[in-house]
């Protein structure tokens, strides 16, 4: 987490890191969830049709 933050971390920035995360609206946890999704035999890889 403190990874995509691209430098020092102030409260207002922590404050939104945590945000996101408790909100659901964190961009890795969208991505995520969307691969799993369409990954419906959980094998890792999507199939391309």
């Amino acid at each position: 987490m403190l990874e995509e933050t691209g430098g020092p971390v102030n409260f207002t920035k922590l404050l939104t890191l945590f945000g996101d995360r408790l909100n659901g609206t964190d961009a890795e946890d969208i991505l995520m969830h969307a691969f799993k999704t369409f990954d419906a035999d959980a094998k890792g890889s999507l199939n391309r049709n």
